[in-house]
């Protein structure tokens, strides 16, 4: 069910349009989206991703305070205008959902990862650049990882940005900065993100023809 803004409605609170649970649904019809166009489902595909971008276009719309994303919209229904009403002040998971979901424009979502905490900023936008590498949005990914230019990286999280660099680095053609990152990364004291990134820098060898089949089974193994 749909408010009178467009978005999905708050459970339990009458008439109120969560913000944040539109965020979440454009994300997930674009996922949709790219798996029914794989699945060679086109018709399927383009209804999910024209719902998404009209969701989109509504938190565009109606979400946006000046400052930040709104955590709700109040409905018709819903007493107190938006405006004062401290409930639809957006919290960190609508800031960081507007980033994930790739919604907000760049100057907006740099104004919404401004309102998070440093370390949640670090957080949300290493979760966007995995999932922009996995969804293959290869300029979003060169813009999130510029992002921590700015935020800089936690010792904790160093090492999955340094794997998630080189995965960056492999699929844009960029072999030594892959071979670099993922080295990186194995050397950290991070075991899946270190495990990781001896795997991929052994595929990357073999595949670019510096180690055998042999080699590179041995090194699975």
């Amino acid at each position: 069910r749909f408010g009178t803004h467009g978005l999905p409605l708050a459970g339990g609170e009458a008439g109120r349009e969560n913000v944040w649970l539109g965020f979440f649904m454009a994300e997930v019809l674009g996922r949709f989206a790219d798996l029914a166009e794989r699945r060679a489902d086109y018709g399927f595909a383009t209804t999910c991703r024209a719902t998404a971008q009209v969701l989109a276009a509504q938190l565009e719309e109606h979400a946006w305070d000046g400052e930040r994303y709104r955590h709700a919209l109040p409905g018709a229904d819903a007493p107190g205008p938006k405006d004062d009403d401290d409930a639809c002040r957006a919290g960190a998971i609508v800031q960081g959902w507007s980033v994930l979901s790739g919604v907000a424009g760049s100057e907006r979502a740099a104004a919404a990862m401004a309102a998070l905490p440093l370390e949640l900023q670090r957080i949300t936008l290493l979760d966007a650049l995995r999932a922009a590498i996995e969804v293959g949005d290869l300029p979003l990914a060169v813009d999130r990882l510029n992002d921590f230019a700015t935020v800089g990286a936690s010792k904790e999280l160093q090492p999955v940005l340094s794997l998630l660099s080189g995965r960056l680095a492999e699929r844009i053609g960029r072999v030594q900065d892959a071979f670099a990152a993922y080295r990186s990364a194995a050397a950290a004291d991070h075991g899946p993100a270190a495990a990781q990134a001896r795997l991929r820098e052994a595929a990357l060898r073999h595949s670019n023809g510096d180690m055998t089949r042999a080699e590179f089974i041995n090194e699975l193994e």
